[in-house]
């Protein structure tokens, strides 16, 4: 995988974004941000999908949706509702390695025991 883009994957996991099994040998990961936060969203959404086109020199297809806008009701407070945008990859076999470092056998997201060989500036960044 592409040393940015596993930078940048690493710094969003550690945050929003959630990442999830499919199978035995792929993952995806989602992104979702309230509308206020939306040109972040979409900042990520241009960087993902410029190495998917290869601008980047990513060695595999890293296909992503086009971002949805969510409005749901908030559980916090009654009659309230959020608006966000949302994005997600395709199930790849590329993120797997990360799937098993964030996930713990139940599927829960985890801090990798190894995090602090993961951070570089750009992954916090993120």
């Amino acid at each position: 995988m592409n040393k940015i883009i596993k930078e940048m994957l690493t710094g969003v996991l550690l945050g929003d974004a959630h990442i999830g099994k499919v199978g035995v040998d792929k993952a995806f990961i989602s992104f979702e941000q309230s509308k206020k936060k939306g040109d972040y969203l979409l900042y990520l959404h241009k960087l993902i999908s410029a190495f998917a086109l290869g601008a980047g020199q990513w060695d595999g297809g890293f296909e992503v949706e086009e971002p949805k806008e969510y409005s749901r009701e908030d559980s916090r407070y009654p009659n309230r509702f959020t608006e966000s945008l949302y994005f997600r990859t395709k199930s790849l076999s590329e993120l797997k390695p990360l799937a098993e470092l964030f996930l713990d056998n139940e599927g829960k997201k985890v801090i990798p025991v190894n995090i602090a060989d993961l951070l570089t500036p750009r992954s916090l960044a993120f």
